[in-house]
């Protein structure tokens, strides 16, 4: 029989899930904790649209779907390629895509989120 030999990956701490909002007023904070949010970040992600990510409206999505983004868990694998580091991501979807800051925000933290609830 095989020996089974486990081997453990040193990672960083992750921040507290509060950490994504820190420096943000209840009102910011609000304003980006939208129904949509709420919504993607409390379920699976399944086969979602890219629409269905916080962040992500019709324009933008089409962008995105047109370069092969068209699902959420395809933009989910971007976001960990960029080792879920919020600022890398929002600029490669600011410089890529002509996302605006406060589209790119919201996407990168919803799909943080998602990741602290089912990762």
């Amino acid at each position: 029989m095989p020996e089974i030999v486990m081997m453990f990956v040193n990672t960083p701490e992750r921040e507290p899930r509060d950490a994504a909002f820190a420096g943000a007023s209840e009102d910011e904070e609000m304003a980006i904790r939208s129904k949509k949010f709420e919504e993607f970040v409390h379920e699976p992600m399944g086969d979602k649209p890219i629409t269905a990510v916080s962040g992500i409206n019709e324009e933008l999505g089409a962008k995105l779907a047109a370069n092969g983004f068209d699902k959420a868990y395809i933009l989910l694998g971007q976001f960990l390629l960029l080792k879920k580091q919020c600022a890398a991501f929002q600029n490669w979807l600011k410089l890529s895509y002509g996302a605006s800051s406060r589209q790119a925000e919201q996407c990168a933290l919803c799909l943080l989120e998602w990741c602290y609830a089912f990762l």
